[in-house]
């Protein structure tokens, strides 16, 4: 395994080249692997195709950890829409999103999603 940086993944691929492994459906991937663009692109679009969404901007978080996509949104703070600009091509969108995600955390006032409804389990 040495050979293959102790890497399932690429044993696989090395040994069975003619198939193609899906690396986010083995138990982790390697820790750099969607730091790459392209590789970002292929899981999403595997994955609208998995979910059955009309289009990626319908992904939620649920279908990316249900599918392998964890790390990936670790990543982008959690936000499936931050995943969906860092592969897009229009970086005026980027910059616009991350001033609102900023403005978002300064208001301090803004209650957690599910806050309510997790408190209420738990009286």
């Amino acid at each position: 395994m040495k050979h293959y940086q102790n890497s399932p993944y690429r044993l696989l691929r090395a040994v069975y080249d003619e198939y193609k492994f899906l690396p986010w459906l083995f138990h982790s991937t390697s820790q750099n692997y969607f730091d790459i663009k392209d590789h970002r692109k292929e899981f999403i679009d595997w994955l609208v195709v998995q979910t059955n969404v009309a289009s990626s901007k319908e992904l939620t978080a649920a279908h990316f950890r249900a599918h392998g996509g964890s790390g990936l949104l670790q990543k982008y703070e959690g936000s499936p829409a931050l995943v969906l600009q860092s592969i897009s091509d229009n970086l005026d969108n980027v910059h616009v999103d991350v001033a609102n995600r900023i403005e978002q955390k300064e208001n301090t006032n803004a209650v957690r999603r599910n806050f309510w409804v997790r408190t209420l389990i738990y009286l």
